[in-house]
């Protein structure tokens, strides 16, 4: 019998882009390294791919909160607090499942854990993430629009 966490990873890309899914592999990889430098038995993989994170519907991430209701984990690796979510509402109603399930959240870029101090910090960064998603999103959209008025194709 082992006494180690058990683990989940957390993975998620916006498109499903040949770059972005290049991205999604380097992120699983990754996280199972992380896992595994820090010891804990990897029991679950909870991958999004081509999902924003603006909104709290997607099928990995909702499967990750039952794994958390259901306490078959102990903690979350995920890259850093954007891949969760780009939504403050929907962050700060996952963080609230996260401590009341006592699971440990660790951002393997940061090399830390989520610790209640930084409750403004991690607020302060949320914010800033749905922000640049929402400006990120604009600018598309107006490129998008710019090449549909020159008669560009689009793909």
């Amino acid at each position: 019998m082992t006494n180690r966490l058990r683990a989940a990873i957390y993975c998620r890309v916006s498109t499903n882009s040949d770059l972005q899914m290049d991205s999604l592999d380097n992120q699983i990889e990754d996280a199972i390294q992380a896992v595994e430098q820090l010891g804990f038995d990897l029991t679950e993989k909870f991958v999004d791919e081509g999902k924003t994170g603006t909104t709290s519907t997607r099928k990995a991430y909702l499967k990750m909160l039952t794994a958390i209701e259901e306490q078959r984990i102990d903690v979350i690796v995920t890259k850093s607090l954007d891949r969760m979510n780009r939504n403050i509402l929907d962050f700060y109603l996952f963080l609230d499942l996260v401590l009341k399930n006592n699971i440990k959240l660790y951002f393997y870029l940061d090399r830390s854990y989520y610790k209640p101090d930084y409750k403004i910090v991690i607020g302060i960064k949320a914010i800033l993430a749905e922000e640049f998603s929402r400006d990120l999103s604009k600018k598309l959209c107006n490129a998008h629009a710019k090449r549909q008025e020159r008669g560009e194709v689009m793909m």
